[in-house]
C-alpha cells in the first residue's frame, strides 16, 4: 500500500477496502458497493420510465385514441383511401335514344300514352343512373290532301320536344312524310316532303336546333309496309330519334 492510500470500512457491507487519502471525506462506500448502487438506480430509472409509459398507453386507449406505428425513416405505412361521391343524376347528361313501339306504325298517337311512357322512362333512369333515355316515336295524321299540324299532332310534338330538349341535344331527330295512295306518284311525293317540312319548320320554332333535324318523305312508296284499316291513317308524318 502506498503512502497516499489508507484502509477503510465500507458503511454498506462493513467490509474494509483500500482507498485514497483525501482531505475531506465523504461516505466511505467500497467500489462494489457503489458499482450495486449505480445499478439499482439504473433499474429503478427504467421501471420509472416503463410505468410512466404503460399510463400513457392506458389513458390514450381509454380516450378512444389508437397509437399507431409511424412508419421507419421514409416509409410511409398508412393507406389512403379515396371516395368518390355518387353521380347525380342530370336528364341534361342523357344520351336520347330511340324506343321500340310494336304496332302498326311503331309509334305513339295518343298524348296520354306518351307522357305515361316518358313519366317511367324517367322514372327508370333515375333510378339506375342511367346515360341514355329512351323516347318513343310518335306520329299523327293530316287531313287529305293537307300539310296543316291538327291539334293533335300540335300535342304530341310539344310533348316530344319537351323530353328532347332536357337531354344533351345531341341525338338526330327524324322526320318521315307519307300519304295515301289517292292521286299521282308525283302529287304524293310533294306532298309527303311538305308534310315532313311543315313539321321540321315547327320543331324549329320551339329551340329544336336545324342541324339536329333530318326530313324524308316516300309518298305512298312505302304503303306496303303498314296495314292501316282506313286510308286515312296512311297520311301521316312519324318522328323518331335516329337509330
Amino acid at each position: 500500500m502506498s503512502n497516499n492510500q489508507q484502509t477503510e470500512k465500507c458503511t454498506k457491507c462493513n467490509k474494509n477496502f483500500i482507498t485514497e487519502i483525501m482531505n475531506g471525506k465523504d461516505e466511505l462506500i467500497c467500489p462494489n458497493c457503489k458499482k450495486k448502487t449505480k445499478q439499482k438506480y439504473l433499474i429503478s430509472g427504467l421501471l420509472g420510465l416503463c410505468l410512466v409509459g404503460g399510463m400513457l398507453i392506458w389513458n390514450n386507449q381509454k380516450q378512444g385514441n389508437v397509437v399507431s406505428f409511424g412508419g421507419i425513416g421514409d416509409v410511409n405505412d398508412s393507406i389512403s383511401v379515396e371516395v368518390q361521391d355518387a353521380p347525380i343524376f342530370k336528364m341534361e347528361n342523357l344520351v336520347a335514344s330511340k324506343a321500340v313501339v310494336d304496332n302498326l306504325s311503331g309509334s305513339v298517337d295518343n298524348i296520354e300514352s306518351f307522357k305515361r311512357w316518358m313519366e317511367e322512362e324517367v322514372n327508370n333512369a333515375e333510378k339506375n343512373k342511367a346515360t341514355s333515355i329512351s323516347i318513343p316515336p310518335i306520329s299523327f295524321t293530316f287531313e287529305k290532301n293537307s300539310s296543316a299540324i291538327s291539334s293533335k299532332g300540335d300535342e304530341l310534338i310539344s310533348e316530344f320536344e319537351k323530353y328532347y330538349l332536357q337531354t344533351n341535344k345531341n341525338a338526330i331527330i327524324e322526320i318521315e312524310g307519307y300519304t295515301c295512295d289517292l292521286g299521282t306518284d308525283d302529287l304524293n311525293n310533294s306532298l309527303s316532303k311538305n308534310r315532313a317540312e311543315t313539321v321540321k319548320e315547327f320543331l324549329i320554332k320551339n329551340n329544336i336546333p336545324s342541324n339536329r333535324i333530318a326530313t324524308k318523305w316516300y309518298g305512298k312508296s312505302k304503303n306496303n309496309s303498314f296495314d292501316y284499316p282506313a286510308i286515312e291513317e296512311y297520311r301521316r308524318v312519324i318522328i323518331s330519334i335516329k337509330s
